[in-house]
């Protein structure tokens, strides 16, 4: 296999606006400073040389934290004929953010885990963001409506705690009513473990599925989820951590060989480079990870470390 990007995500920031009580990276990025607003645009520019399909932008924090630079980033990727993915927590709705996604953008997808101000409250740290993101997404379906597109794809992600599981039902009602047109679930990873959903909650789930599947198609919206809903039961004697080790070990026995390292390249906010998100927490001195904070991106694309690994 030649080496060739075809897939590439950036994080602008790893600052957001909200506090998340899962999320773990104001405290593992606190005080750590994102890269220039020029650092970032000549970096865009040698990843539009490099030539992706589709750029994925998202975080790290909230991306839109920097509006302008990424209105721009986004802009430029957009006129070198890249799809672009946004992951946004959906709070910042101007008109500028909301045509230039409508006009620009492929996918855009909005981190939103609750229908009520008190959940939304809990789960994201900040009193009334659950109208901005719902509001944002009206907007967005409101400008893809005038500009006669049918992308974006707007895509609702919802992280399932048990604080929150009961919900997906009003969820397919409220996504429908502004004009998203997917559910994704997803269960709550580990910094959130004290948040899973109980086994009952997940029992229930599990019985409920097809429902909510039937319903969110009668609304036209697809409804995915990103785990396997046996293996949210744990067996007697085994704790979650073992479960998961046991599924990975088999994965990699009956595939081991990843493509990443090929076609792939992420760019973290403090100019860390690897070819997968999975090396967020990886520091510079490690295998496989680089930093364009004094080189180009195609140095580090062509480097010893990218070669090697």
């Amino acid at each position: 296999m030649m080496p060739k990007v075809t897939k590439a995500q950036i994080h602008p920031t790893n600052r957001c606006n909200l506090n998340c009580i899962f999320c773990d990276v104001p405290f593992r990025y606190k005080g750590k400073p994102d890269l220039p607003d020029e650092k970032w645009i000549s970096t865009v520019k040698e990843l539009c040389e490099l030539g992706p399909e589709i750029v994925t932008i998202s975080g790290g924090g909230e991306p839109f934290v920097r509006t302008k630079l990424l209105i721009d980033i986004i802009k430029m990727l957009h006129s070198a004929g890249i799809k672009i993915e946004v992951i946004s927590n959906g709070t910042f709705i101007s008109d500028d953010v909301t045509k230039t996604i409508a006009e620009c953008c492929h996918h855009y997808r909005v981190s939103l885990h609750s229908t009520t101000i008190e959940s939304d409250e809990f789960l994201r740290g900040v009193k009334g963001s659950v109208k901005l993101s719902f509001e944002g997404i009206k907007k967005i379906a409101e400008w893809k409506k005038k500009l006669n597109k049918n992308k974006p794809t707007i895509d609702i992600a919802m992280v399932l705690t048990k604080i929150n599981i009961s919900e997906i039902e009003k969820m397919i009602i409220k996504a429908s009513e502004f004009g998203a047109n997917r559910i994704s679930l997803r269960i709550v990873h580990k910094w959130g473990e004290k948040y899973r959903p109980t086994q009952e909650q997940m029992k229930y789930l599990k019985k409920k599925l097809k429902e909510y599947e039937e319903m969110a198609k009668k609304r036209n919206l697809d409804l995915i989820y990103d785990f396997v809903i046996e293996d949210m039961f744990e067996p007697a004697g085994k704790k979650m951590d073992e479960i998961l080790g046991d599924k990975n070990n088999k994965l990699q026995k009956d595939e081991p060989f990843c493509t990443l390292p090929f076609r792939e390249i992420v760019v973290f906010a403090d100019g860390r480079v690897a070819c997968c998100c999975n090396f967020i927490i990886d520091p510079e001195e490690s295998e496989g990870v680089d930093s364009i904070k004094n080189r180009t991106l195609h140095q580090v694309w062509m480097g010893e470390k990218f070669k090697n690994l």
